[in-house]
């Protein structure tokens, strides 16, 4: 049998946390979909502070989704109809109840701007988050 253990100590004032899905999600896309995958942070409900999103936009014209987190998993709001011109993007995310057209622009650093159908969002790609914020698991 075997049995290991891992101590450490964590800077003065700082308390590590888990990563939370959408991260994690953001991660694997930023593995398996690299350019094609974008954090918006948005603010869910009034009230509510800003919470990290993913979205998957998938060039090859298969349907992506756009993550929020629930408890503890990411789950997507399917988006369908992709379709890349260049660095334009036209879709329709199909959110419960009000599905709505999105459509964004690829910008020079990698950035999405995004038209969300509630104005204009700059989501970042998920290649450039910081290794803090994106598990490597």
């Amino acid at each position: 049998m075997l049995i290991g253990f891992v101590d450490y100590v964590a800077a003065e004032g700082l308390s590590p946390k888990p990563a939370g899905a959408v991260l994690t999600k953001l991660a694997e896309f930023a593995r398996t979909h690299p350019g094609q995958a974008w954090r918006f942070d948005v603010v869910p409900m009034p009230g509510r502070g800003v919470e990290p999103t993913a979205m998957l936009l998938p060039r090859d014209g298969s349907s992506g989704g756009w993550y929020v987190q629930l408890g503890t998993l990411a789950l997507p709001a399917p988006v369908v109809d992709i379709v890349w011109d260049g660095n334009h993007v036209t879709a329709t995310a199909e959110i419960p109840g009000q599905p709505r057209k999105i459509e964004g622009t690829v910008q020079e650093d990698g950035s999405l701007l995004m038209d969300l159908g509630f104005g204009e969002i700059s989501g970042t790609p998920a290649e450039n988050e910081t290794p803090a914020t994106l598990p490597t698991g």
